[in-house]
């Protein structure tokens, strides 16, 4: 009997052990395969998100949104555009350079304090405040459409070479005007804005320094005000 167990006893053993054992190479096995997919994918995305960001930094550029006039926004840049054309002035002069850049720009830099609308010293006088309270009572009868007063504007001109041309604007209820003149520096009184008596006339005036064949050469500056009627009509 004690021989018939020992037979029985040594197979069980080995086979129980050598499954064990199988089954443990086999699953370490599999671990070390999925440690290396695992390693080798966190590495290729490593790399990319850092090639990717460097070269995201190095190739993109702010775009402005808007530009300082004179300059336009042409092409996500800034260019000089002095004649107010809507076109770069270095792509109409052909002379565009470093990818675009404008080497030349305004030669002469117009302050606001070079341009005045001298509202301090307009005044309605006597006869148009009474002409205007009359066209008040008895607009049937009396008339104010025509009564105008100049409103002046000095301007200093920052190059004795050169002069300032303006666009006066005058818009109203009853009478619009835009015109086209030049500053006299030395005579304030030439530099008339007609304004009416009959409405609230909105004044806009826009200057710029060009050259005497009307080449700009400075900034545009531009100033408005209001004069009111002396009287509500």
């Amino acid at each position: 009997m004690a021989k018939k167990k020992a037979k029985k006893a040594q197979p069980k053993k080995k086979t129980k052990k050598k499954k064990v054992t199988s089954k443990i190479t086999k699953k370490k096995k599999q671990m070390n395969t999925n440690l290396i997919g695992m390693a080798v994918i966190i590495i290729v995305l490593a790399v990319i998100i850092i090639f990717g960001t460097s070269g995201s930094d190095t190739a993109t550029e702010p775009v402005p949104e808007t530009c300082d006039p004179p300059n336009i926004l042409h092409n996500g840049r800034c260019c000089m555009d002095a004649n107010l054309n809507g076109l770069c002035d270095s792509d109409e002069r052909g002379d565009t350079q470093n990818g675009g850049s404008d080497s030349a720009g305004p030669v002469i830099t117009l302050g606001q304090n070079d341009i005045v609308i001298e509202t301090s010293i307009f005044e309605w006088s006597l006869g148009q405040r009474n002409s205007c309270q009359r066209c008040a009572d008895a607009p049937h009868l009396f008339d104010c459409t025509g009564i105008v007063k100049p409103l002046l504007y000095s301007c200093d001109n920052p190059d004795e070479d050169s002069r300032i041309d303006c666009i006066t604007t005058v818009t109203g209820d009853t009478y619009n005007e835009e015109a086209t003149r030049i500053c006299h520096t030395d005579d304030i009184a030439s530099n008339q804005i007609f304004v009416r008596l009959d409405q609230t006339n909105n004044v806009r005036l826009c200057c710029q320094v060009v050259d005497f064949d009307g080449t700009p050469k400075s900034n545009e500056i531009c100033k408005t005000a209001v004069i009111e009627p002396p009287c509500e009509i």
